[in-house]
């Protein structure tokens, strides 16, 4: 069975399809390429906003996890350990329903940017065309719908997640002891500000020379398939390889320039995170040595705060690839509208 792919597809896929029923009525709007890239979003807000408050009230309950055990545990109450365990599975069952309104909201923008986008190119008058390539436009199509379903995943599941746990543990922290709570905000706030300024920079950079480098790659692979008969008919297969050959190492440097660069300020930012870890846990020894917190208390907060802010060294990888999506969304967004105008209707309304 699972060597035949084809057959699998075709046996469980109509199965999973009824059973999901997420395709039920697709929605496809109408892009106004003129209008901010982000509108598409805000019309569908009610649904985006659902997501936002399940996913809010998921990762408070997990950011406090250590906090809520080690509570249980010095109760002795054994039913508090089963309400707790209950509570987590619900909340970790709950995402099945309201995820599903997340994927169709995301699916609407990609499928709506992609149609839209097409029907454009379709309309305007063919004169525009004869100075730009084919390449050229499916690759700013492709990249620029896609990294709509990217940018919300990473908005959503990532930089909001992400807040949502850093700003419960810091409180949490604050809540327990003020002065270690202060302490933690500080170096917090300081490694963000750090990280986000270092991968913000680093990728304002380079992400628009990759976007160049990889319009110029794809236009040349649609040219050697597209006009392939032309190319060996005009014994320029040598010529043409050389082409290929020399963007593909051109795009390699972009790529390894871009992943270094980036890596150079994840490092930077992981040793400030440990710096600022043994400086709050230098800290909780002393308080706990001086009798002014309990053990059971220190390791609470220590617990809590390494689950909420254990991911923040990550924070400027974040950004970074958020921006990457935005870049490439507004690439899209600008080539259309430079691109050119339909000055006859081709289409009925």
């Amino acid at each position: 069975m699972f060597r035949n792919p084809d057959k699998l597809r075709q046996k469980y896929y109509p199965f999973l399809e009824k059973f999901f029923g997420v395709n039920k009525n697709p929605e496809i709007l109408e892009i106004d390429f003129q209008k901010p890239w982000w509108d598409i979003i805000w019309r569908q807000k009610s649904k985006y906003l659902i997501t936002l408050f399940f996913e809010t009230f998921l990762y408070v309950f997990l950011t406090l996890i250590p906090l809520i055990i080690i509570r249980v545990v010095d109760s002795g109450q054994i039913n508090y350990l089963f309400l707790f365990v209950g509570l987590w599975l619900i909340l970790n069952i709950l995402p099945n329903f309201y995820i599903r309104i997340f994927v169709r909201m995301a699916s609407t923008c990609v499928q709506s940017v992609y149609y839209s986008s097409v029907r454009f190119f379709l309309t305007v008058d063919p004169i525009f065309h004869t100075t730009r390539s084919s390449g050229q436009i499916i690759a700013k199509v492709n990249r620029g719908s896609d990294a709509y379903i990217e940018f919300l995943d990473i908005f959503t599941f990532e930089i909001v997640t992400k807040g949502i746990s850093l700003i419960t543990a810091l409180v949490a922290v604050c809540t327990l002891d003020l002065s270690l709570g202060l302490l933690a905000t500080a170096c917090t706030f300081f490694i963000i500000m750090i990280s986000g300024i270092g991968r913000y920079l680093a990728t304002s950079i380079t992400a628009r020379e990759q976007i160049l480098q990889d319009d110029k790659r794809k236009e040349l692979g649609v040219e050697s398939l597209s006009a392939n008969n032309y190319i060996r008919s005009s014994f320029a297969t040598p010529e043409q390889n050389q082409k290929v050959l020399k963007t593909s190492r051109k795009m390699y440097g972009v790529d390894a320039t871009k992943s270094m660069t980036n890596i150079t300020s994840d490092v930077i930012t992981r040793c400030l995170y440990i710096l600022s870890f043994l400086i709050i846990s230098w800290n909780i020894f002393n308080q706990i040595n001086t009798g002014k917190l309990s053990t059971a208390l220190g390791l609470a907060i220590l617990l809590t705060f390494y689950t909420g802010s254990r991911d923040i060294w990550s924070v400027g990888s974040t950004i970074q690839k958020l921006v990457d999506k935005i870049t490439q969304i507004k690439d899209l967004y600008t080539f259309i509208r430079g691109f050119g105008k339909q000055t006859y209707p081709v289409l009925e309304e």
